[in-house]
């Protein structure tokens, strides 16, 4: 017997046509569901795990650095920061913000002239860092090592606690009237002949006028139903988290080399990230951390911050993320598709995800933004990708 096509299916779903899908639970896509809801737009959001927040976004490190950004989104960057300063009063929860300041640091003379000429390229994007020496670093951070030459100091730096921030603002979506269905995974895009699409999932078939897709790495198969090939890469990014201790560290510490992120909670603890790999596959939906990526970026970590060497781990995880090849975002509209729109896949996605999610969202409202996202399109790709230095 012939099934059914995927026209057929959506007369069966219960649900009746909204106005939009959005395909992912991570920061982007709770903070876009936030903000099309708010906007009066039907909205529903679907999350393949079973707990939004809980790849990408969620085993992130929670840093909320400004200055380890890729230079073409400082400008996103900065915005974001003024932004993450009412997000608590904006969504109606304690989101934990703490703008502590950072510190950017160098260990070799090499690394000095990096950290150095990174500032200059900063400054030509708005952000001015205060250069200064390994020993005016250690009177404002005591804890750093005698072996730090120089660093960056950034006021604007700061951190959160990215697992319960994304739960909180998928909450504040939910009450604004969003619905949020977790453990159900967008399998097809199907474009209507009047506008917008059926979006096939695991659960059924759902019609809708837009489609937001902010699934990270999985963005790519979505999209792949309309015959877009997204240049994302996997990653799997692991943390580590300490005993708690008495407070230690005052500031977000962040390496020149890109391979060390330090911040203390609230409750005494530390995280420790950086970017180090774990291992793991998306066939198998598997993923753990590396022994050996554990040891690297604990030996980085001790040797920034002594102190860190007698506190035990008590806790390590890995989780997917997915990337860009040029590691700033997509954004914007799917080409030959204007009811589908991406903001996805970059650096700092976690920092930059909630005014990612308000543009967006600007975008599908009104077809403008407050802050020009045109750069950021996937069309971009049709030409030689240059790489980006940070």
């Amino acid at each position: 017997m012939k099934g059914k096509n995927i026209e057929e299916e959506a007369e069966e779903v219960l649900e009746k046509k909204v106005d939009v899908v959005v395909v992912g639970g991570g920061i982007m896509g709770c903070f876009g569901a936030f903000y099309l809801a708010k906007s009066g737009k039907e909205v529903v959001l679907f999350e393949r795990n079973q707990a939004v927040g809980i790849e990408g976004s969620g085993v992130n490190a929670g840093s909320l650095s400004i200055q380890n950004k890729p230079f073409p989104i400082t400008h996103l960057a900065l915005a974001a920061a003024k932004m993450w300063e009412t997000l608590s009063d904006e969504v109606g929860y304690d989101l934990e913000y703490h703008r502590v300041g950072g510190l950017r640091v160098a260990e070799t003379d090499e690394e000095v002239v990096k950290l150095h000429d990174i500032a200059k390229r900063q400054k030509n994007y708005g952000l001015n860092v205060h250069e200064i020496s390994g020993d005016e670093a250690r009177k404002i951070a005591p804890y750093i090592s005698s072996t730090i030459k120089r660093a960056n100091y950034c006021e604007l730096d700061g951190h959160t606690d990215a697992l319960k921030v994304v739960r909180l603002v998928a909450k504040a979506a939910s009450e604004k009237g969003s619905k949020i269905i977790t453990n159900t995974a967008v399998l097809e895009l199907s474009p209507r002949r009047n506008g917008g699409f059926y979006v096939k999932t695991n659960q059924g078939v759902i019609e809708a006028g837009q489609v937001l897709i902010t699934a990270g790495v999985w963005s790519k198969f979505v999209t792949q139903s309309l015959g877009v090939d997204l240049p994302i890469v996997l990653r799997i990014n692991q943390m580590m988290v300490t005993d708690q201790m008495p407070p230690l560290l005052h500031h977000m510490i962040t390496h020149v080399n890109g391979n060390l992120t330090l911040k203390q909670l609230t409750v005494g603890t530390i995280v420790v990230g950086g970017g180090w790999q774990g291992q793991g596959d998306l066939a198998t939906n598997k993923k753990a951390p590396s022994y050996e990526s554990m040891l690297g970026n604990a030996a980085i970590a001790i040797r920034v911050i002594p102190a860190l060497g007698s506190l035990p781990i008590i806790r390590s995880w890995a989780g997917f993320d997915g990337r860009t090849v040029d590691q700033v975002p997509i954004m914007g509209q799917v080409p030959g598709f204007p009811d589908a729109y991406l903001a996805t896949s970059c650096f700092g996605g976690y920092t930059i995800g909630p005014l990612l999610g308000k543009l967006i969202a600007e975008k599908m409202c009104t077809g403008y933004c407050s802050i020009s996202v045109d750069e950021f399109n996937v069309s971009r790709y049709n030409q030689v990708i240059e790489s980006v230095a940070f």
